[in-house]
C-alpha cells in the first residue's frame, strides 16, 4: 500500500507533476534524456542533481520505478502508475492504471 503523506509530498511540486508527464511519453528515459526534455519543455536552467533528487522524491513514494539495465548498464525511470484516487478522510490511496477515457469504478 502506498504512504499516504509520501505521495501528497511527491505530489505537490510542479516539477515532479512535469517529470511525470515527460515520463509518461518517454519510455525507459534515463536522467539524461529526462533533463534534456525538461530543459527543453520548462526550464533550461535546471539542474541534473535536481532532476535526480525529484526522481528519488517520486520512487520513495511510488509513483516511478527505478530500472537497471545490467546488458546496457543503464538506469531508467518508468512510470508505476498512472491513475491515483485519494479518499482524503480516510487517508488512503487508490491505484488505477485505466487511460482516460476507460470505463473505472466511479
Amino acid at each position: 500500500m502506498m504512504n499516504f503523506k509520501k505521495v501528497i509530498f511527491a505530489l505537490n511540486s510542479d516539477t515532479r507533476l512535469r517529470i511525470i508527464q515527460i515520463l509518461d511519453n518517454c519510455k525507459n528515459c534515463g536522467v539524461m534524456e529526462i533533463l534534456k526534455n525538461y530543459t527543453q519543455l520548462y526550464n533550461p536552467q535546471i539542474h541534473r542533481e535536481t532532476i535526480y533528487r525529484e526522481l528519488e522524491k517520486l520512487v520513495d513514494a511510488g509513483i516511478v520505478e527505478k530500472k537497471y539495465d545490467t546488458k546496457n548498464k543503464k538506469i531508467y525511470y518508468e512510470l508505476k502508475i498512472k491513475k491515483l484516487k485519494i479518499d482524503i478522510l480516510k487517508r488512503k490511496i487508490f491505484i488505477s492504471n485505466e487511460l482516460e477515457g476507460e470505463p473505472n469504478d466511479g
